[in-house]
């Protein structure tokens, strides 16, 4: 035993060297922090850029964010991060829709063409989640025209993107160093799922607006922003109050949901027969929980719900590692939101519920905490990582129609100036 830490402290002794040696390395790598020209030169480049390639502009604004972070001032690193989710959003407006029918996108759209752009007709109005369908709903009735799917698409995103954006700029980043805070932003927002922003987009608006309720002080702010997220999606509540149990000791916690989980399943068949006698009437909220209690899973369903547990396995292993290390709120939030994900796994949809804030929202964020000691080191990393992606990207190879293939609507790039608006401004075009 005593060999095996021996051998434990030598290793993490090469490792925190080496995460110092780097580190003074990123501290002298750079341009110097005075010539605020060259980072104006570079926003100039990429604003240039922007028009023929967005692709090469995710990459590159996220390159310098992250080699750069010591050196990047607030200013740029905000138009940089701007830069990054703009161009993202024009790249996943562009993913393949309609062709499956679990795609969200196939509602959303529908409800948009079919609706009334008559302000006082409200037939075929969806009341659940009522502020996202009146968004819906005023598009139509401000705008005489039909916008594409393409733009839906890009909306969705950006929207989604930039609240996250608002949760990192003024609520996140001021707990870490501020040398730190341009790499911060540029990995959350690289591996904030875009793909889910524009499939369970309800969600992925209302979870960064649940992040800042709950990173907010101001009590009424709390308020107003969880009753906007909750008219957008219901599980916000539930949602605050898994964040909000973060705050707390996480063994307490994690015995306190596994209790409320157990009470749950001891009285899921009396539920299940009050509901399906009609003791509690059968209707909307009740009728949605007798499905799902109901609902015999499919082995689809349980190998996707599998599948993703892979998502968050590289934050599990560093929070182990660097237990003592981390920030024990987002460490705390990481295993309370992964614990619900696991004691609902038995139920359709739930899972995925579960999983969202911290498996598609909060993924980038997650993984740059949890390695947070060796940050420097991660830094390299990332950067290796993401060559290799924008190979692939740069590739233009499409894979399999799963109907979220980047590039369907159009290419990597051109050297037609602005080529990708022809889709998502095609209603103007065709006006």
């Amino acid at each position: 035993m005593n060999q095996i830490k021996s051998i434990a402290d030598n290793l993490s002794g090469i490792i925190f060297h080496a995460e110092d040696k780097v580190s003074i390395f990123f501290h002298e790598f750079g341009l110097d922090k005075r010539v605020t020209f060259s980072y104006f030169c570079f926003i100039s480049i990429l604003l240039l850029t922007l028009p023929f390639s967005p692709i090469l502009v995710v990459f590159f604004s996220f390159f310098i964010l992250v080699l750069f972070s010591e050196r990047i001032n607030t200013s740029h690193r905000r138009i940089l991060g701007m830069l990054l989710l703009v161009a993202y959003s024009i790249i996943i407006s562009s993913r393949q829709r309609f062709i499956s029918q679990s795609d969200d996108m196939n509602y959303y759209y529908w409800f948009y063409t079919n609706i009334s752009a008559n302000i006082y007709n409200w037939d075929g109005m969806v009341y659940s989640d009522f502020l996202f369908y009146f968004f819906i709903k005023s598009l139509k009735i401000l705008f005489p025209v039909t916008f594409s799917p393409d733009f839906f698409l890009f909306l969705f995103s950006f929207l989604s993107s930039f609240i996250f954006f608002i949760w990192l700029e003024f609520f996140a980043l001021v707990s870490f160093e501020h040398k730190y805070h341009s790499m911060i932003l540029a990995i959350s927002l690289f591996y904030f799922s875009y793909f889910m922003s524009t499939q369970a987009v309800r969600q992925m608006i209302a979870i960064p607006l649940v992040l800042i309720a709950f990173s907010s002080s101001n009590r009424l702010n709390v308020i107003f922003i969880l009753i906007i997220s909750t008219f957008i999606h219901s599980s916000s509540l539930v949602m605050y109050l898994l964040f909000y149990l973060s705050r707390f000791n996480i063994q307490r916690v994690f015995v306190l949901i596994l209790v409320a989980f157990g009470v749950f399943k001891l009285l899921q068949p009396v539920l299940i027969g009050a509901i399906g006698s009609g003791t509690i009437p059968n209707e909307s909220l009740f009728k949605m929980i007798y499905s799902y209690l109901t609902w015999e899973l499919g082995e689809d369903h349980r190998s996707f719900f599998f599948s993703m547990l892979r998502l968050p396995v590289f934050s599990l292993i560093c929070f182990l590692v660097f237990w003592r290390s981390s920030f024990s709120i987002y460490r705390n939030m990481f295993f309370i939101f992964l614990l619900a994900y696991l004691i609902t796994y038995e139920f359709p949809f739930v899972p995925l519920r579960m999983a969202m804030p911290t498996f598609f929202v909060l993924i980038g964020f997650m993984k740059i905490v949890s390695v947070y000691p060796i940050k420097n080191l991660y830094r390299i990393l990332i950067i290796v990582v993401s060559l290799n992606f924008l190979r692939i990207q740069l590739s233009g190879v499409v894979g399999d129609s799963s109907g979220f293939n980047l590039y369907h609507s159009f290419s990597v790039y051109s050297f037609k100036p602005f080529y990708y608006l022809n889709s998502i401004l095609d209603f103007l075009i065709n006006e």
